[in-house]
């Protein structure tokens, strides 16, 4: 998903998506996979989400 900052990590293997692998595609090839087909869930929902504030009337 382009989360962390190439300059300090480095990634390696493969995650294979519609018979591409996506490790290793330029930003413009991710581009045209983010958001239509491939979205990120977080799993900490305290970082989303106060769990002091009402989310509805």
């Amino acid at each position: 998903m382009g989360l962390h900052n190439e300059n300090f990590t480095r990634s390696s293997g493969q995650a294979i998506y519609d018979g591409k692998n996506l490790v290793g595609l330029s930003e413009e090839e991710l581009n045209k996979i983010r958001t239509k087909e491939i979205g990120m869930i977080f799993q900490d929902p305290l970082s989303a989400l106060n769990p002091l504030q009402k989310i509805s009337w």
